[in-house]
């Protein structure tokens, strides 16, 4: 005689029951271990968050060999938050420049930042760009200009093959002579050795619970081939520095 539990019909509910609990443990969501540090505040988003950033450009003209200096500062202020096309809460920031810091602000830009589990995202002039990724990680890499349509036009062809990456993690800087004592920077590109008549060079700093501190972006071009820095030999293209004078949370 056979025992009931070892019936071929009792064997095939039992396998099936063991394979959907299996299947459960598999599909189940992944939930976040508390212990991971992930970092949200080098990236705090706040309605009335202020930063004021010390600002030097440099262009280059080829056609009429002219090298123009300008400085002015901008004003980044956190107005109001709105719900976007993915549902995601996200933060209007106006942008406001001035000559010197005797000027009156001027209405400059209107910008866009959002902070996802794992990303943070901020659009500048239309162009939306993925800042960091959570958590951040020395050495981890990801595709910042992934959003920017590369091949559509726009003059984007100074973003492709960009790679973000970790080169520094929670160590002080000193931006503007303030000390930071936690800090991250994000390489976005490091395009200087390889080819002697263009470089790109470009890369973001962020303090802990302030956010951005500082910003340099640099895309030059030459037909000088010597070994003179590039910001002498450069006849064409442009140096951006933008470093934070102030902060009101």
């Amino acid at each position: 005689m056979v025992c009931n539990y070892m019936k071929p019909g009792y064997i095939y509910g039992l396998g099936m029951l063991l394979l959907m609990l299996v299947m459960g443990l598999k599909c189940k969501p992944p939930v976040d271990d508390p212990t991971i540090d992930f970092k949200y505040d080098y990236f705090p988003l706040k309605v009335g968050h202020t930063y004021i950033y010390d600002v030097d450009s440099v262009t280059y003209d080829d056609f009429t060999g002219r090298v123009d200096t300008v400085n002015y500062q901008l004003r980044m202020f956190f107005e109001s938050t709105f719900l976007d096309s993915e549902n995601r809460i996200a933060y209007r920031i106006e942008v406001n420049k001035r000559n010197t810091d005797q000027s009156n602000w001027e209405a400059h830009a209107v910008w866009f930042a959002n902070r996802t589990a794992s990303t943070a995202e901020r659009v500048e002039d239309n162009l939306r760009f993925i800042n960091m990724t959570f958590p951040p990680k020395l050495d981890k890499t990801w595709n910042g200009n992934g959003y920017l349509d590369i091949e559509g036009g726009r003059c984007l062809a100074d973003y492709d093959d960009w790679e973000f990456t970790y080169i520094e993690l929670d160590q002080p800087k000193t931006v503007n002579n303030i000390l930071y004592d936690s800090t991250l920077t994000v390489e976005q590109i490091n395009d200087t050795t390889e080819n002697l008549l263009e470089m790109q060079f470009s890369f973001e700093t962020y303090a802990k619970n302030i956010g951005l501190i500082e910003k340099e972006f640099w895309s030059l071009e030459t037909q000088i081939i010597v070994t003179e820095p590039w910001a002498k030999k450069a006849q064409c293209g442009f140096i951006l520095k933008m470093r934070l004078n102030s902060f009101i949370p």
